[in-house]
Order: structure tokens, then C-alpha cells, then sequence
């Protein structure tokens, strides 16, 4: 691990924030497969025993129907323009450009999102 941080020394600010979107979207695509092969052996497990989810977790619906929904769900959230770009109120040299290179958006720009002032960080943005 030590030779891949040291190899990241000498990477440009640019080739960070590539490998930083590479990363993510790495991340995501390795969550998924872990998803899809955990709910693979649980399905497999609950059909050899007969048994059902709700047998195994009969207050799941409960704890679903009582969660906490004080925060809005990703598809509430305010959607990004394309092609826009945004500016990190917190760090202003910090700039992301909506749809123009695949992976997750920073960090910052999500915050924003459940704020609901992603559009107030527009650049250009007269309010």
C-alpha cells in the first residue's frame, strides 16, 4: 500500500481527481457485485430452509415503514443541470461540471443536493 501513496505523490492534480472519479466508480461497481452475490446466498440459504425474510426479520417492515425520513430520498433531491458547473461554497478554486465524466459527484456537490442549494452554486448563478 505504501508504493500505490507514494506513486500518488507524483500524480498531477488533474490525474487525482481522474483516479478520485476512477476510485469511485470503482467502489460502486464492486458494491454492487457484493450486493448481487450476498442476495444470491441469502436467497439460496432462506430456500433451503423454507423460510422467508420476514421470518427471519419479522420487525423489518416495521423498522422500513418507521425510518427516519427527515432526509429526502435520492430521486427528491435537486437534480444537477447538465453541463452545468457548480462552485464549492467552502473552497471556491473548487469546481465540478455536471455530466462530464462518468463517476460520483464530489462530495460537496451531494451536501448541496440535500440542502436543496445546489442550484444557489451554479456558476453564473444571479439570485
Amino acid at each position: 500500500m505504501g508504493e500505490i501513496f507514494r506513486l500518488c505523490t507524483q500524480l498531477s492534480v488533474q490525474e487525482l481527481f481522474e483516479l478520485q472519479e476512477w476510485i469511485g466508480s470503482e467502489l460502486d461497481r464492486r458494491k454492487s457485485e457484493e450486493v448481487e452475490r450476498l442476495k444470491a446466498e441469502v436467497e439460496l440459504r432462506l430456500k433451503q430452509l423454507n423460510l422467508s425474510l420476514g421470518d427471519v426479520f419479522p420487525d423489518m417492515r416495521q423498522a422500513v415503514r418507521s425510518a427516519d425520513t427527515s432526509k429526502p430520498a435520492r430521486a427528491d433531491l435537486e437534480a444537477p443541470e447538465k453541463g452545468a458547473t457548480y462552485r464549492n461554497p467552502e473552497k471556491p478554486q473548487d469546481v465540478w461540471t455536471a455530466g462530464v465524466k462518468k463517476g460520483r459527484a464530489p462530495v460537496w456537490v451531494d451536501r448541496l443536493r440535500e440542502k436543496g442549494e445546489l442550484h444557489r452554486h451554479k456558476v453564473g448563478y444571479q439570485g
